[in-house]
């Protein structure tokens, strides 16, 4: 098995992601990012989860060396209160260890994203239509659990 949190993933090209509708982010938490659970209680129950993944740029990498550049991911188990009242879930499924070597050119980490720099990864996650997060401290008896989450960025000059 092709062991993925080893450097960029084999077979990924900046160019080829660019046309792609679904991007997957193979999240590893790393002392440079930041994941927070906000997810709300109601009668002791947990009504909707949310969860920032922060990915901070301490390289200031090409084009981002004037400035800190940084970019998070939000999953909410309900997109919108709408979605909440409807009970309407954000995607969310669960995949084989199969999954990510078929799927490993449209699978992204965090080296991948230090090699191009946070500002061009973010333009390419900003143009894709489908971005989804794989949380590997979230993996159990090697099932994955994909969930589908929105982009957000700040930058400090």
């Amino acid at each position: 098995m092709t062991l993925f949190c080893l450097g960029v993933l084999k077979g990924q090209n900046l160019q080829d992601l660019k046309g792609e509708k679904s991007i997957f982010i193979l999240y590893d938490a790393t002392d440079n990012d930041v994941k927070k659970n906000l997810s709300s209680l109601a009668n002791g129950k947990i009504k909707a989860d949310t969860y920032y993944y922060t990915f901070l740029n301490q390289n200031k990498k090409d084009d981002c060396e004037s400035e800190q550049f940084n970019f998070w991911i939000t999953y909410k188990s309900y997109e919108s209160f709408n979605d909440l009242a409807k009970n309407k879930k954000t995607s969310k499924f669960n995949v084989s260890k199969d999954f990510l070597e078929i799927n490993k050119s449209k699978i992204i980490n965090r080296a991948f994203m230090d090699s191009i720099g946070f500002k061009k990864t973010f333009n390419l996650l900003k143009d894709i239509e489908y971005i989804y997060l794989i949380d590997k401290q979230e993996v159990k008896n090697n099932v994955y659990t994909v969930k589908k989450v929105n982009l957000s960025f700040s930058r400090e000059e």
